[in-house]
């Protein structure tokens, strides 16, 4: 029998793949000339133990908000950042029968 949420996911995966080789061939930002990533930037994960990815994004996100208000030894209360997905994976079986799902977002400086 097909699971929806099955489908759903491997629907966001392929997106995020295709996504992330698309920002693949794109120039970094060393090679525009850019200043180098400020502290916080840089890659955040987060894990979803019932497979929800709208649960395991926004853990992403947080982790993400959370490492660049605390960046540079100074706490910044109202930071912002600007995020891409880069990955979606995660398991799904077994005789436990877990379905865990981890989707890991790039800040931009």
């Amino acid at each position: 029998m097909f699971d929806p949420r099955a489908g759903f996911l491997a629907l966001l995966l392929t997106a995020s793949l295709a996504l992330h080789a698309a920002s693949a061939n794109a120039p970094s930002n060393q090679e525009k000339g850019a200043a180098t990533p400020s502290a916080g930037s840089g890659d955040y994960s987060g894990t979803d133990a019932e497979g929800n990815y709208q649960k395991a994004l926004d853990a992403a996100i947080k982790a993400a908000l959370e490492g660049v208000s605390h960046a540079g030894g100074k706490v910044i209360s109202d930071a912002m950042v600007s995020w891409q997905v880069v990955s979606v994976c995660g398991t799904q079986g077994g005789i436990m029968g877990k379905r865990d799902v981890t989707v890991t977002v790039h800040v931009k400086s």
